[in-house]
């Protein structure tokens, strides 16, 4: 198919080599231009295969026209064809196997052609197509031209017509896009000529004008005006004044008022705390994300103070602004804060309260240490001893003095040290304990030898059992003279021959030394090597030469031979030969003459040497070597001359001599027969060193010895190892040295196994390093109504005793496991619990068995009198007595008799005084009442509440409300002060439980309101939140093995994350056994009853562990405890243990379950299931939303508190800085719970949520 070309000029391409045609392919051109132009074809390169390739150009339209000119093969000359018209045919036929290039032809015509125009634009002929003339381009209506707008048609230098520009572009109209507002964004992906955009805010803003607004593209590039430009302005919230919060206040954190993202804080005033999510945000939508339910302000609850044992306290709420009054019974003394106040932080003001008897109680113990005396009461004293092996810091004497408080401070008890016992100069001491019976090693640095005690152990004195010894240096004995030497002495110390010293031998003439000349002192008296030795130095025996003879026999030094010959020759050369200090003989060996004229002498064959030549004859020549290991001194060829001597000197073969090898150190020379070729020397190392390398060295035909110097190495018998628990005496391993071993206390030594080893000359041990054994006790002794409490007999352990129920121990007591393998301490007894005396009724009589447990009592009266309340009452485990105080009444009566009116008062008793009535009571004016303002009439005919009186006062007598008992009391920083409590059935509603007459006679706070208490357990009553309720149903099996409880107790006014961690619970006994993890990794073993009834649990200490430094300052064993109850919290479905903790400086404790239990449903299995989104919670709930539920983590005080005296039982000091203090129940090997040291801190202004 032919490819026409139209344009005025062009480039015409063979097909390129290589293509995927076919062979011996043809294509073909048809070149049509204008009518009346010829066109010219310019060949610019040819290169085609002449046999099978070939270009035809023919002079018309078609194959038929004439041929131009046929083209094949190569043309390297510039081409040119010209055609007649305006049309011409090119055919061209090739094969592709070919490898040329092809060929590339212009062609053209004397005009330019019309190009095509523009994409989206158009061109114009103005003057036509011939030279000089000239076209236009133009775009469509929305584009722009891109170039020049005209051309003009050229001829290049090479004839060539063309235009001079080319064909420019038409670009569409664009406006770009338009600047979006601040805070806003363009809608419209199109941004060309008619193109429309729209614009828009981001979420949380608004257009100013609220219309939409929107510009069009036009065709001058740009946007149409808009009146106003966009603007983007923040959404506004409502003002948040409307949702005011009782209590509380919004504060702006972030942002600008009630704009977009702004942000809200809720602050509570002073004594509430929020409630709910606290910060709010103006949403996008214009309003602020208020939680559901709504946040609050809610009041603080400073939790239950509790009633001091042997006292009483006035006041019940528990709410910010509450106040509690303590008081202590008869015979007891206020210790503390006898009026505290519920403050704003959550927190009690004032100190706990403790009531003290009329003596000190017991005396705080002193840990290794014991207490003489038992008089505990005013004025009696007490002496602290401590046990052997320590001594005591501090007043040994302590005094019960007025306060109830014991004179000064609990003295310590420490470890009897003995210092450290000083260094030896020039050497160690080993050990870095040094209390009694620590022993402590001495050690000299090498080259000195210990004088004195090797060892030394403090005693209980206070001092060493030994003085400190001297490290003397080492002096080696003298080394002796050399036979046939001198020697020189170089001291390095105080004696002539002490350590580092060196001797160096020299020989005397005719003497050469053997062995190493210099020897040093080693550290442990010995010379480093064996003395050397001068050997007497002896010439070989000198060659005879032919036809001679030689006088004199002696080879040492200075010895002299002579030479004579035989006959009537003669000497040539030396006739005398001196043997030299080098061991050669002086000058060289003569020969004799020869025989007759013309023949020179038989020079000879040296020793151990080789001569070539038998001829003497002048100018024979005769050539001489040496066997190996010799080395020829003197002509190796020698010519007869004619005046009958021999050209040069006489040679002689000297042996090789491989000098001096020396002595290695610790080492001997065994043998030796020479220095020289051939020869050998052997050593021997020391006793107590050995080689591992050859003895025997040879000397080489090269002058050397074979091998290298050997080494003596001490022998080493290698570190034998230190015995699991117990320790290593010893640290040289080397040779004929021993080390010992001891058991760590608690541990003895196996006795098949030696106690001392000893490095042997085979290198290793004579035995095995020993095994030491853990002491254990036998089971401790049982006891009748008990068991024993611990499982660990090891020495050092503890034991301790516990009693069935209903029986109590007759002392503390606890066994500890001694290093004999016995128990110490006294076995207690079980004695049942003592219930005491529970009275006899008015009219009435008893009958008992004892007052001790299981024991009853039974009850009648006297006719005709009949018993109201229990006839028949049990002493139980916990010491009370079961049913209700028993009386006896009058069986005709059917209404209570009249109660009195109290005098200057008023009885208004207009209901009479049937069983359920009531009376109230008034007083004159000028008085106040006291005791109960009304009293009911029991159905056992008695009347409830107490009889009040009417006091004299200068107050007004304020309110009485109904259902209230009055009491009175004068306090020194408030004043004479009312107290109001509700009757049994009636809870305080609202008003004031304290009331204080002012100076006008007006009363404090506002009347008591007391209503009928017919509430659920824990409900709450406006904003006053009531303490947890003990009697929710809270299964037996709270405390069952293995659950976990985290929380904080109050330590010095600071919390403290602990971790409490159940490892035994028993369901019959209910007896509770856990592990309290502090933070400062102190581990406490606590143990004690769950009282179901009334869900509370006093944990008390038996043993502590941990690092001494802690617990010393901090925990005291005799009577530290937890006691709280445990409540249900239906927030989170888990359970809060809470409570106080009975210990010097410490205070509220509370520990949250870390797994739910479902409450209504006795558990019995303990198979509690984990809730993960639960245990979560637990950790996270804050400390106040506790509070807030109602099951309060009590708040603890943050006040400076002295710091608490080292207070405790027996303890045991470990080697690794740790000890323990024991008084065990149960099983103490249980592993503990490991507690985090960035345990979460519950804080007032802190919310976390779960996650």
């Amino acid at each position: 198919m032919n490819e026409v070309l139209t344009a005025s000029t062009g480039i015409i391409l063979s097909q390129s080599p290589g293509s995927s045609l076919p062979h011996f392919e043809s294509c073909s051109w048809v070149v049509k231009v204008d009518s009346g132009y010829n066109i010219t074809f310019t060949v610019e390169h040819f290169q085609t295969s002449r046999q099978f390739d070939e270009l035809e150009i023919f002079d018309g339209p078609s194959r038929q026209s004439p041929l131009l000119i046929s083209l094949s093969g190569n043309y390297s000359s510039p081409l040119s064809i010209t055609s007649s018209a305006n049309k011409v045919y090119l055919h061209w036929s090739f094969d592709h196997t070919s490898s040329h290039k092809g060929f590339r032809i212009r062609y053209s015509a004397a005009y330019c052609s019309i190009p095509d125009p523009p994409v989206n634009g158009s061109v114009h002929s103005l003057t036509g197509t011939k030279l000089g003339s000239t076209l236009r381009f133009s775009c469509d209506r929305g584009f722009n031209l891109i170039g020049q707008t005209t051309a003009t048609c050229t001829r290049t230098p090479q004839g060539i017509h063309q235009w001079n520009a080319p064909v420019p572009l038409c670009q569409v109209v664009s406006c770009g896009m338009p600047i979006a507002p601040v805070n806003g964004t363009v809608i419209g992906q199109h941004f060309t000529l008619g193109s429309r955009v729209t614009f828009s805010c981001n979420p949380g803003f608004r257009l100013a004008n609220a219309q939409p607004v929107s510009t069009l593209c036009q065709e001058s590039g740009r946007w149409t005006t808009m009146e106003t430009r966009p603007r983007c302005v923040p959404v506004t919230c409502p003002d948040i004044g409307h949702s005011a919060v009782n209590h509380g206040r919004w504060r702006l954190i972030y942002g600008m008022q009630n704009k977009y993202e702004a942000m809200m804080m809720l602050t509570c005033d002073p004594g509430y705390f929020y409630k709910g999510q606290r910060v709010i945000r103006c949403q996008a939508n214009g309003t602020w994300d208020y939680p559901e339910p709504r946040p609050s302000c809610e009041i603080i609850s400073c939790g239950d103070l509790g009633t001091p044992p042997n006292g009483n306290k006035i006041g019940t709420l528990t709410v910010y602004g509450a106040t509690a009054i303590f008081s202590c019974n008869t015979g007891y003394t206020l210790v503390g804060s006898r009026v505290r106040e519920c403050m704003s932080n959550g927190l009690w003001s004032g100190a706990e309260v403790q009531c003290l008897a009329g003596h000190c109680g017991t005396p705080e113990p002193i840990v290794n240490g014991q207490i003489i005396g038992e008089n505990y009461n005013y004025r009696g004293s007490v002496v602290y001893q401590c046990n052997p092996g320590f001594r005591l810091i501090g007043v040994s004497v302590r005094i019960c003095e007025q306060d109830h408080h014991w004179s000064g401070k609990t003295p310590v008890c420490v470890p009897i040290t003995c210092g450290h016992p000083g260094t030896p100069a020039n050497g160690v001491t080993q050990g870095t304990q040094f209390n009694l019976n620590d022993i402590v090693r001495f050690a000299c640095n090498p080259g000195y030898v210990l004088q004195g005690a090797i060892k030394s152990h403090c005693q209980p004195n206070g001092q060493w059992s030994n003085t400190l010894p001297r490290c003397k240096i080492v002096n080696c004995t003298d080394p002796g003279h050399v036979e046939n030497g001198v020697r020189q002495v170089l001291p390095s110390g105080p004696h002539r021959y002490s350590f580092q010293t060196a001797v160096s031998y020299n020989c005397n003439p005719g003497y050469y030394l053997l062995g190493t000349s210099t020897l040093s002192c080693q550290g442990d008296g010995t010379w480093d090597r064996s003395l050397p030795k001068c050997l007497l130095i002896l010439c070989d025996r000198p060659s005879m030469p032919p036809y001679a003879q030689i006088s004199g026999d002696r080879r040492t030094v200075g010895s002299v031979i002579r030479f004579s010959c035989i006959g009537q020759r003669t000497i040539v050369g030396n006739t005398t030969r001196m043997c030299q200090l080098d061991s050669q003989w002086s000058g060289s060996l003569p020969h004799c003459s020869g025989d007759s004229a013309g023949l020179c002498g038989d020079p000879g064959i040296p020793v151990h040497g080789i001569r070539l030549g038998e001829e003497f004859s002048v100018g024979s020549v005769v050539r001489f070597s040496c066997e190996p290991g010799y080395i020829l001194k003197g002509s190796s060829e020698r010519t007869c001359l004619a005046n009958g001597s021999w050209v040069g000197i006489q040679p002689e073969c000297h042996v090789v001599s491989c000098g001096n090898p020396g002595t290695p150190r610790n080492a001997m020379i065994q043998f030796h027969d020479g220095l020289v070729f051939s020869r050998s020397i052997t050593y021997s190392c020391r006793e107590g060193y050995y080689s591992n390398g050859l003895l025997t060295r040879h000397c080489t035909v090269n002058g050397t010895w074979t091998g290298d110097m050997p080494e003596c190495t001490v022998i080493n018998c290698g570190d034998p190892g230190v015995p699991a628990n117990g320790i290593r005496l010893g640290s040289d391993f080397t040779y004929g040295h021993t080390v010992s071993f001891q058991c760590s206390p608690g541990f003895t030594m196996d006795a098949d196994r030696a106690s001392t080893l000893i490095c042997t000359k085979d290198r290793t041990w004579n035995g095995t390093k020993p095994v030491c054994k853990a002491i254990v006790c036998g089971a401790p002794p049982s006891i009748p109504n008990g068991q024993v409490v611990g499982t660990d007999f090891q020495w050092g352990s503890s034991i301790s005793y516990t009693c069935n129920q209903g029986y109590q121990l007759s002392l503390p007591t606890i066994l500890t496991c001694q290093g004999t393998g016995n128990w110490s301490g006294e076995r207690p007894q079980c004695f049942p619990v003592f219930c005491g005396d529970p009275g006899i009724p008015a009219q009435g009589k008893r009958e008992d068995r004892g007052f001790t447990y299981l024991s009853s009592v039974s009850f009648s009266c006297y006719l005709p009198l009949i018993l109201v309340g229990s006839a028949r009452r049990y002493c139980q485990y916990d010491g009370t007595w079961s049913g209700t105080q028993p009386s006896c009444i009058d069986p005709s009566h059917t209404s209570c008799v009249d109660p009195g009116t109290p005098l200057f008062g008023h009885q208004n008793n207009s209901q009479g005084y049937q069983i359920g009535s009531s009376v109230f009571y008034s007083c004159r004016k000028g008085h106040l009442l006291l005791g109960s303002i009304s009293r009911t009439c029991l159905p056992n005919l008695t009347w409830s509440g107490m009889q009040p009186e009417c006091i004299a006062h200068h107050c007004n007598q304020p309110e009485l409300p109904a259902q209230a008992d009055v009491g009175a009391i004068e306090l020194p920083s408030l004043g004479y002060t009312l107290i109001y409590t509700c009757q049994a059935g009636f809870y305080l509603a609202g008003g004031s439980e304290h009331r204080t007459c002012r100076a006008d006679g007006s009363w404090t706070g506002k009347p008591p309101l007391c209503a009928p208490d017919n509430r659920p357990s824990g409900k709450t009553v406006g904003t006053v939140q009531e303490p947890p309720n003990t009697k929710l149903p809270v299964p037996s099996g709270v405390f069952a093995k293995n659950s976990l409880w985290r929380g904080s107790y109050e330590y010095l006014g600071k919390k403290q994350p602990a971790m409490l961690s159940i490892t035994a619970f028993e369901p019959i006994s209910n007896r509770v056994n856990g592990t309290l993890m502090d933070h400062s990794g102190v581990q406490l073993n606590l143990a004690g009853t769950y009282k179901k009834e009334e869900a509370q649990l006093l944990l008390q200490v038996y043993q502590i562990r941990g690092p001494v430094e802690i617990f010393v300052n901090k925990f005291k064993i005799d009577n530290w405890a937890l006691d709280g109850h445990v409540s249900y919290m239906p927030s989170s479905d888990s359970f809060v243990y809470q409570g106080f903790v009975r210990g010097k400086g410490f205070g509220q404790f509370g520990l949250q379950r870390l797994e739910g239990l479902d409450p209504n449903v006795e558990n019995t299995g303990y198979n509690f299931a984990s809730n993960s989104s639960s245990v979560a919670a637990a950790i996270l709930v804050p400390f106040i939303a506790m509070i807030i539920a109602g099951f309060a983590l009590y708040l603890y005080k943050h006040r400076k508190r002295p710091k608490v005296p080292f207070n405790g039982y027996a303890g045991h000091e470990n080697t690794n800085g740790r000890a323990t203090f024991e008084n065990p129940m149960y099983d103490r090997n249980i592993q503990p719970t490991e507690i985090m040291p960035n345990e979460t801190e519950f804080t007032v202004s802190t919310v976390c949520t779960a996650v």
